[in-house]
Parts: C-alpha cells; structure tokens; sequence
C-alpha cells in the first residue's frame, strides 16, 4: 500500500508509518485500527484527502483508458518522464489521484466519457474540459500505426462527480505549468483537475496549463421541481442500476465503461446506458450489445405527507384610515353634529414560505422553494390550513365583523370639521413546518440476460424466463397509480410477488438487500418546507375630529366629499410599514440514512 496525504505530515508505506515524526511498525491488527481511524479523523475534518499515484506503465500508449485505480478518486495532478525528441503520450507516466472531502466519501458516482476526439487536435490552441460540476478521472485515447501517439490521440475524458456534488465548483483556478521535464505537476491540495490547455502543438509537452476546481461542499440549493427531481434521479440510479442487474438485466452500463452504472446520459426524465462506441471502434462486445438498459421515472408528483404548526405570534400593527368625511360650520354660533360609520370588516390570510432547512438525502441539499414550485403544492398546504382546528375556532370567527362608531360633536362657530375613522388591526403570524414527498414509478427497459443457462448465477431471475437462451427484451415497471415505485418495490420483493423469483435473487446477492432497503426508504423522497400564514383583521374602530378655523367667514367652503366603503366589506391588510415577526419554525426529524457501501463492479459485456 502506497498513500500519500495531501498538505499533511503523514506518509503510510507497507507496514511502517510516520505521523508528526514518530515512527511506529504495525501488525495487521494495528493497520486496521488505525485505518478506522484515518476514516474518523477524515470524517471530522482533521486530515486533508488521501492521494495515490496511480502510475499508468506505457498504457497510456496503446489503446484503451487509463484512470485512477480507485475508481472514487480524482485526479489531482499529472506525472511525466524527461523530454524527449518524440515527446509522446508514452512519457506520460500516470497521474496523482485523491479523494474527496468527507462530505462526498460514501457518495456513488456518476461517470459520462466527454468527447474530446477534435478538441486537442494539433492546430488548437484550446482548454479540453469535463462537464460542469465533474472531475478528470481518466483518459481514453487511440494508437497511430507507427506505435507513437500524441495529444491528438486523446479522444475521451472519463469524467466523474459524487451524485450529491451540485453540477457546479466551489473555487476554481487555471494552474500554469511547464510540462517539459520529468516530475509531477499537480493542483493545489484538496483541488481537482477538470480540464487541460494545450497551445498549438501536439507533443505532451504543449499542455500548459491545467484547470484546477474545488469541490462545492456547501449544500446545494433547490430552486424548483425540475432540479429536486434532478436530485432524486442522480442520487438513485446506481442503486436502481444495480437493482436492474441482480433482477437480470443485461448492459447495465454504457458501451464505453469499465464499471457497471457507467456511461448513462440523461435524457429527460430517463436514464440511459449509452450505446455509442469510442471513435474508432467498430463493434460493442456481447451478445445484443446495442440494447441497453434504460430506466424511466414516470408520473411524477408531490404530496404533503404532514404539516405541524407552532403558536402564533400575535403582534399589533399601525392602526389605518378607512373614513373621513368633512362639515363646514358657517354659523356664528356652536353646532352639534352627530357623526357615524359602520362597516363590515374581513380578515386578509397571506402565505408565504422561506428555505427549509433540510431534506433527508446522503449528505445532501438544502432546498429553497420559489413561487413557481409553491403554485404547484400551495393549494394542499392552504387546504390542510383551513381545515386545521386552529384555523376554524381561531381565525375563521374573524371574518365578517360588523364595527360600528358613532359621536355627538360640538363644532365651534366658521369652522371646518374632518372626521376621521382609523381600524386598529391585529396580525396572527403561524408558523408551520411541511414535509412533501416525491412520488414517482420506475421502469426497466432491456434485455434479460442468459447468463449460461438455468442453474447459473449469471441468468436472469425472471419466472418464465431464466436460462432462456433467447434473451428476451422485457419491460418492467415498479409503481402504478395508487403505489410509488418505492412503496411497490418493498412490498413485491417482501411478498416475493411474480413475474421475479425473489428468493433467488436474494440468495445470489448479498448485498440486494441493503440496496433495496436503501431505495425503499421514503425518508430519501421528502424534502421539509418552511412557511408562515399571515391573518390581519380589524380589532375596533375609533375616530378623531381635526378643526379648521374658517379664514373668510363670508365665503362659503365647498363641502368636501366623503370617502368611505360602506356597503363594501373591507379586508384588513398589513401596511407597507408593518414589518414582518420573526417566528420559530416547529423541528421535525427526518430519519437519518446511513449510506451502503459497495463495491464497484466491473463491466462484463460477455456475461449477457
């Protein structure tokens, strides 16, 4: 074993290890102790990534990939032999490959091979990136005749990214290097290179720089639907993919792939193993090999599964004009005027809603929902509220009230008189706390595997069709319109329900299990939303006279009009000026998920 840290004081080499200078030798009993604690003090932040120098021994000239030998690293830097007259892809040795920050360590993988076959073609002078959001796992390239290749041979980037890592970096920065003499020529610790620049030229050393990005740790943000079931679908597939292939499906994985649940593309509300060959390559390996597994999620949508609400915050707001109306007293003596108003008055409710503060996948996002998600779910929301006992012996009495205000006024001789008519208003503010889940069906679409006949563990677990040599193309789906996929998948495989010989497939795999344990877990499918309901109604009504001393006693004023709403209910509202209270949203516990291990397992396109 051979691991080096990035930044830190720690070197392991076979059994021997330095830690702050002090050398110890361990037994087998002490490795494993103390890699559980390298996985705790990784975890809690203390140590930076672990890197390994995965060298690549000439195979970077011949045909076919070279990656990180562990398939959750990335690459952090590239290593080469001294120039020379044919500066080739055979003088680069390997490259330096580390893992994740704890956050992503459990994480699976998705993995898409971008197309770089024209990009480092030798008249470019040019970056070659991966994808938005994913890091440089490999590469893939072609052999010249002559057995010497070059940058232009380069034809694929394995690109891959932890399926909870948002499709964007945290910081990122170009990183010059001269890559024209033997060494390692790497990113800075805990970066990860996700493209290279190569001015014109097309010997190794023509790479010039390289693009160096940090993982996002922050959680990501949710904005709307679209995104959260972008979520949801690339934080399933693997499991779904592997679902798929103990059920017997065969091509779990895309033509260009080392692992099975490689090369899927999205499309859609589909994921789908790719078909397409790496430039060059003439024919995919097995039987059938252009049939690829597929699987769809259909019939999305979103259902509150509960809502709890705190006490309202009860607070008084500025007291508002709703009457005035004016008398002129042009006599030289006293008048007294009786002034009255009467009106019905209704409460305003107001909904708003403010960024949850979780949601319940591994490791997962934060969510913020905008009005455009809210229009789909406020009506179940709005719904359960005025069918809640709070609403219906608190706040549904206040509607309609009749207020009612009535004064006998001495107004003094040549006088003007204005009545005014102020609503005292009271707002109730009630928080509640929401947790929505994600409904959805899942369909396979593929071929069932032969496997080598009816007693193999390589067939296919279908009750009419295992062993068949006809590999048949069928289509399955988990889910219908009264049960989720999730809620179908628990029950037909703890039924052992038909068409899949559930019991097989349980003894074939020891891990299907945990997997299905892990898609079934409706906690991965609920994401908590915050909100408040904001009731405003009238309390009472009072009234004041302003008076105005006429300023020609021989003129008569206009009499003013009056502006009131009678005959109009009127709907109490917050003014401009009222703040907004803070409030205390109810706590709900979502259940924890531990993330399943697993490892990978390669592709084997012969084994369908």
């Amino acid at each position: 074993m051979h691991m080096l840290t990035s930044g830190r004081n720690f070197y392991i080499s076979g059994i021997a290890c330095d830690f702050m200078g002090h050398r110890r030798h361990l037994n087998g009993l002490s490795m494993m102790l103390f890699s559980k604690l390298w996985v705790a003090l990784t975890i809690l932040g203390i140590v930076d990534a672990l890197c390994t120098e995965s060298l690549w021994s000439n195979r970077i000239n011949y045909h076919g990939q070279s990656t990180c030998k562990e398939p959750t690293y990335y690459m952090n830097g590239l290593q080469r032999d001294h120039l020379q007259q044919n500066d080739g892809l055979h003088l680069l040795k390997g490259a330096v490959c580390c893992s994740a920050p704890s956050r992503f360590l459990q994480s699976d993988n998705l993995v898409l091979y971008k197309d770089w076959t024209y990009v480092l073609e030798e008249k470019n002078d040019i970056w070659a990136n991966c994808p938005e959001g994913y890091f440089l796992h490999g590469l893939q390239r072609s052999q010249n005749e002559d057995g010497v290749n070059y940058l232009h041979n380069i034809e694929y980037a394995r690109c891959v990214k932890p399926s909870n890592h948002p499709h964007y970096y945290g910081d990122c920065y170009a990183q010059n290097i001269t890559f024209n003499k033997q060494g390692v020529f790497s990113c800075k610790t805990n970066f990860f290179i996700t493209g290279i620049h190569k001015v014109k030229g097309d010997y190794l050393h023509h790479i010039d720089k390289l693009y160096c990005c940090a993982m996002e740790e922050e959680p990501e943000i949710v904005y709307d639907v679209d995104t959260f079931k972008r979520v949801i679908m690339e934080n399933t597939m693997n499991n779904l993919v592997r679902l798929a292939m103990a059920l017997g499906y065969g091509h779990c994985a895309g033509n260009k792939a080392i692992y099975v649940g490689d090369d899927f593309y999205r499309d859609g509300d589909s994921w789908i193993a790719d078909h397409r060959l790496f430039w060059g390559d003439k024919k995919c390996n097995g039987e059938k090999c252009e049939e690829r597994l597929k699987i769809d999620y259909l019939d999305w949508s979103f259902n509150m599964k509960d809502i709890i609400y705190s006490n309202g915050v009860i607070d008084e707001l500025k007291p508002e004009r709703v009457y005035e109306m004016g008398f002129q007293n042009n006599q030289n003596n006293n008048v007294t005027k009786t002034f009255e108003y009467k009106n019905a008055f209704s409460s305003s409710i107001t909904h708003s809603t403010s960024i949850s503060k979780k949601t319940s996948f591994e490791y997962t996002v934060s969510m913020e929902v905008d009005a455009k998600f809210i229009s789909k779910i406020k009506g179940s929301i709005m719904m359960a509220f005025e069918n809640s006992e709070l609403y219906k012996t608190e706040m549904g009495s206040k509607n309609g009230e009749e207020l009612v205000d009535r004064i006998n006024y001495s107004i003094p001789a040549q006088t003007f008189a204005k009545y005014k008519v102020f609503l005292s208003k009271i707002r109730t503010t009630t928080p509640y706390t929401a947790i929505f889940i994600a409904k959805f069906n899942v369909r396979f679409t593929g071929m069932l595997r032969y496997g080598g006949g009816y007693a193999s563990k390589m067939t296919n677990f279908h009750y009419q069709y295992k062993g068949s040599t006809e590999r048949p193309s069928f289509t399955y789906t988990f889910g219908d319109d009264s049960d989720a996929f999730y809620t179908a998948l628990k029950l037909q495989s703890r039924n052992r329900a038909m068409p899949w010989l559930w019991k097989d497939i349980f003894k074939n795999s020891d891990r299907i299990r945990d997997i299905i344990n892990s898609l079934t877990n409706e906690t991965k499918y609920q994401f908590i939303l915050n909100g408040k309901f904001e009731q405003v109604y009238g309390k009472s009504i009072h009234s004041l006279v302003d008076l105005t001393k006429l300023r020609s006693p021989s003129v008569r004023r206009k009499r003013q009009t009056e502006t009131f709403y009678v005959n109009d209910t009127f709907i109490a509202k917050a003014g401009p000026d009222d703040k907004p209270v803070e409030v205390n949203y109810p706590e709900i516990s979502l259940q924890e998920i531990s993330p399943i291990e697993l490892e990978p397992i390669l592709n084997d396109p012969d084994s369908s």
